[in-house]
């Protein structure tokens, strides 16, 4: 069962999240620790939408595709809290998408 992001949320530069229901603690590594942009992207997009900090109705069409190319799903008619646990899944897993980035800190 999801739980949402900690009192401190998600920080700009990737800081500390707790997710899941044993509040594991995670966090995106940089550019330097291997992941793009749009990886960290993806993330961000996934944590705000599973915490209740943004709307899938307000996510533009570049941030919607990214989060269904990063969870691996090819349909456009995707749920949003599905295509974002998968993209956290898939990262947490350096499956898919995020098969060549950095470890999660």
């Amino acid at each position: 069962m999801w739980t949402g992001l900690d009192q401190h949320g998600a920080t700009e530069d990737g800081g500390d999240t707790r997710v899941g229901r044993d509040a594991t603690r995670v966090r995106a590594s940089g550019p330097a620790h291997g992941w793009t942009t749009n990886q960290r992207l993806a993330i961000e997009v996934a944590l705000a939408l599973l915490g209740g900090r943004r709307r899938p109705v307000d996510l533009d069409d570049s941030e919607w595709w990214l989060l269904l190319l990063a969870a691996g799903i090819n349909n456009h008619c995707a749920k949003p809290g599905v295509a974002a646990r998968r993209v956290l899944g898939a990262a947490s897993r350096h499956a898919g998408y995020f098969e060549r980035a950095g470890n999660w800190r």
